[in-house]
């Protein structure tokens, strides 16, 4: 009996530990998509944009109907940019929003 019932636990653990994943590898891939060599320049949409559709991509693997779940919510953990921010500055805001999102 007691194998019954640490299974839904497992699964539970497992799923929690997936989500954590998708979100903690749609955080990174956003922030290796900002321009490293640009690092010290001020922010841009254009980069913005481009580490959105890198981020997206993190995305391909899973079941159509889960994907927008999940860039809504990675792009919510996102940090807000604000005047004057260096890529190199916002790229670090989003490393530690990964970490939180892998805790």
């Amino acid at each position: 009996m007691p194998e019954t019932l640490t299974q839904p636990d497992e699964y539970l653990r497992r799923a929690r530990q997936a989500d954590q994943q998708h979100l903690t590898t749609y955080l990174t891939t956003y922030a290796d998509a900002l321009p490293a060599a640009r690092h010290d320049q001020p922010l841009t949409p254009a980069d913005i944009d481009q580490a959105f559709e890198a981020a997206a991509r993190t995305l391909d693997d899973l079941p159509e109907m889960l994907r927008p779940d999940y860039a809504l919510r990675g792009a919510r953990a996102l940090p807000v940019t604000y005047p004057g921010i260096t890529v190199g500055e916002y790229r670090v805001l989003v490393l530690g929003a990964a970490r939180r999102a892998a805790q």
